[in-house]
């Protein structure tokens, strides 16, 4: 925030409610957050000025403040004030003669009391929070002493401690303007930031500041160590105590189940592609994607509260993505599951429920979050194998709307809660999640063609690749107004590869390229100056989910030939099979109704010929003949 901002947003407070709460805002800018517990102290133990001179506060500033434009919730009761509002907050209450630098100690020391408890907690989020409050009394008052203890922290973090190092990288900004003597401490808590962020660039400039002595560097009387290369394998950056705002993603994948519950090898797999194109700089350009593979309940609504929430809590504008390809389960009652490794189910087949993770404990989560820009993605199944061929993903009566919809946020399914979708054997990806990374990593999914990609543009572009390839699956999208406007990627508009490849979606009909098209798109390739072979693998990709189609028609078709054979009229169980295994192909009924019409015409017309009992040699009449030339044609 701008500081003309903050001081328009202070004035106005002070001008709506008056000085005694704006007093009250100056004392209450002096924790690093806040909680109502903690604000109502502050209101009890603050009600003179130091000239003992009363301030006549009233209890409903406490209310007042929370809910005013000079704080923001970032939690469950939790809430902070933007940095620029809570510096300009701080300096009022320095520079006014009834409070000035005692009533900062005072202040100091009535948190450092506060917090004494919490922070010899046992639980390791209440400790830290208490810790950071603890370095905000001090940083203000004994700052020798809070430099030295930072760097002490600092020092005893291992290289591969990576969320602590961010976390500590942002407390120590909040510290700058109390901390102005120690800037050394500032400059190396960013350096090893962008260091584990693998960001050795921006590292490098960062260290470069400070006087490096045999790869180490002393800050408030403490030898920190300089890194001179990068030792960290690239990873996810875990999302548990992460302060950051920005795009940020939580990506699951379970493919190991227990008996009961079939395989999904592509579900690892799927998360994997999903971040590659996530955390790419030219693509996704998320800040942090953690990958979860094959995790327990526990472990797996641990890393949900913690996209949601985070330890501090997260801003409005934060981008929250939660992705899951597995298997999806329904109750008794139509509620939704996500399973997980050690997901089970009675021996009458019921779920059990303790087992998986619910919609519900999702919706919870997202709702007591503070960001209002929230995407879900569920690639998920059912149970078990469909046919073969295909696994069958996702159950068929559970509404995905009532049980993950809700105000800026956008849910993203690879089929309708009517519907089974696929994953299909042999492939690398399921179908769904691998129409959703090409949409990103060739910018084919900008379908405005503006240089960006909103999740409403990537939903519609993989949808269509989907149905190109099975037409009766139909992913869907459940959002808010706002929702549809989430800009999830970014394109390469001037990518010569990328605009071939749009003009190839153009003249690519029915999976042939007319010859005007092919003219056009020969031209295209010259004057952009691509080597054949690299048009040449466009053109495969783009015409893939065609080609697919096309050869599910011909299973079908010969699916249906063979049956003929062997039985004719159908039998009820034949019809049934043959339903199945359509649906297991992804076909609508207007996608095979040609095949059966024309089969079964030529079937029907052999009844056309009685054979002569005296004379079974004869040659068959016509209709028998055309029958027989049937089932001898080749499958084009």
């Amino acid at each position: 925030m701008k500081p003309e901002v903050a001081s328009r947003r202070i004035e106005s407070f002070g001008q709506r409610f008056g000085e005694a709460h704006l007093s009250f805002a100056y004392h209450a800018a002096f924790p690093l957050a806040l909680t109502p517990d903690l604000l109502y102290r502050i209101w009890a133990n603050f009600q003179r000025d130091i000239h003992r001179q009363e301030l006549k506060i009233p209890w409903l500033a406490v209310a007042d403040l929370l809910l005013s434009s000079l704080c923001d919730e970032v939690g469950h009761e939790l809430y902070e004030m933007d940095a620029a509002v809570r510096n300009a907050l701080l300096r009022d209450l320095k520079e006014n003669p009834r409070f000035g630098e005692k009533r900062i100690n005072q202040l100091s020391d009535f948190l450092l009391t506060y917090v004494r408890q919490q922070v010899e907690s046992h639980d390791p989020d209440i400790r830290d929070f208490a810790q950071a409050q603890r370095w905000t009394a001090l940083a203000y008052t004994r700052p020798s002493e809070a430099a030295r203890e930072l760097a002490l922290t600092l020092s005893k973090l291992k290289l591969e401690e990576k969320s602590e190092w961010i976390r500590m990288a942002y407390l120590v900004e909040t510290f700058a303007e109390p901390l102005t003597g120690f800037e050394p401490l500032l400059v190396y808590a960013r350096g090893m930031a962008n260091f584990v962020r693998n960001n050795l660039k921006g590292a490098t400039a960062q260290f470069n500041q400070l006087h490096v002595l045999e790869r180490q560097v002393k800050i408030a009387g403490v030898s920190l160590n300089i890194p001179l290369e990068s030792t960290i394998p690239v990873e996810e950056i875990s999302l548990l105590n992460h302060k950051l705002t920005g795009k940020i993603a939580l990506l699951i994948g379970v493919g190991e189940y227990e008996p009961g519950l079939t395989p999904l090898p592509s579900a690892v797999k799927d998360v994997q592609a999903i971040k590659r194109v996530l955390q790419h700089p030219e693509m996704g350009n998320f800040a942090a994607v953690k990958c979860l593979t094959n995790p327990n309940r526990q472990a797996m609504e641990e890393e949900i509260e913690n996209l949601f929430m985070g330890l501090m809590g997260r801003r409005k504008d934060d981008l929250l993505l939660l992705y899951f390809s597995g298997h999806g389960i329904k109750d008794d009652r139509g509620r939704l599951y996500l399973g997980t490794r050690n997901t089970s189910k009675t021996p009458r087949g019921e779920l059990i429920r303790s087992t998986s993770v619910s919609a519900n404990f999702i919706h919870d989560r997202m709702s007591e979050s503070r960001s209002r820009r929230q995407v879900v993605i569920l690639d998920s199944c059912f149970s078990g194998a469909f046919a073969e061929g295909l696994s069958a993903k996702e159950d068929s009566s559970v509404d995905i709307r009532t049980q993950l919809g809700g105000e800026g946020r956008i849910v993203l399914t690879s089929s309708t809660s009517t519907q089974y979708s696929f994953e299909q054997i042999g492939e690398e990806l399921s179908i769904y999640t691998r129409y959703l990374v090409e949409g990103i990593a060739t910018g084919a999914g900008d379908l405005n063609e503006d240089g960006l990609i909103s999740v409403n543009e990537l939903h519609e572009y993989a949808k269509r690749k989907v149905q190109e390839v099975s037409p009766a699956i139909k992913p869907e999208i459940y959002a808010s107004p706002e929702g549809f406007n989430i800009i999830i990627a970014k394109a390469q508009a001037t990518d010569p590869k990328l605009r071939y490849r749009k003009e190839v979606e153009i003249y690519a009909n029915r999976g042939e390229i007319s010859i005007i098209g092919r003219k056009i798109l020969d031209t295209l390739r010259q004057n952009l100056g691509l080597l054949s072979e690299d048009t040449a693998a466009i053109e495969s990709k783009v015409l893939k989910p065609y080609r697919e189609y096309k050869q599910k028609l011909q299973q079908y078709e010969q699916v249906l030939v063979d049956e003929i054979k062997r039985e004719f009229p159908f039998s009820d169980s034949i019809r049934n099979d043959l339903r199945r295994y359509q649906q297991t192909l992804g076909l609508r009924d207007e996608d095979i109704a040609p095949i059966e019409e024309r089969v079964t015409a030529s079937a029907y017309s052999i009844n056309d010929f009685v054979p002569n009992e005296k004379s079974s040699s004869d040659p068959p009449n016509g209709a028998f003949k055309r029958f027989i030339d049937f089932f001898r044609r080749p499958f084009n």
